[in-house]
């Protein structure tokens, strides 16, 4: 019976010394399955930095057209409305210029009607 005893014991030992060896390369098999995952990770997240810096400069620079393009057609519009202006100024003037020959034609006409009206009573 003693050694039936010592084999169950020398069994329980080797039961647990193989659980203990199975917890510590299971242990080591997450931490190495962790460590490869970290790496991944930082590798992808590396590529998404670098993907990112150069869709910044993309953008950067066609920011930097847009307002190139923006730049130029404010200046147009400038221009656009100093020729309104201009354009004003002249119908204006036109106006003007209009209103004085139609007072100079109506004068004329009275003073022709007057002259022809005075002829008559002779």
């Amino acid at each position: 019976m003693d050694s039936e005893d010592a084999l169950k014991e020398q069994a329980e030992k080797d039961k647990q010394r193989l659980i203990e060896e199975w917890k510590q390369k299971l242990k080591q098999a997450v931490e190495d399955t962790r460590v490869v995952e970290q790496q991944s990770a930082q590798i992808q997240i590396q590529k998404l930095r670098d993907q990112y810096d150069k869709d910044f400069e993309v953008l950067n620079g066609q920011i930097g057209d847009l307002k190139s393009t923006i730049s130029k057609l404010e200046g147009l519009l400038k221009q656009k409305d100093e020729t309104i202006k201009d354009k004003e100024n002249d119908i204006v003037k036109k106006d003007s210029k209009i209103r004085e020959l139609e007072e100079t034609i109506k004068r004329m006409m009275d003073s022709a009607a007057m002259g022809n009206q005075a002829s008559a009573e002779f």
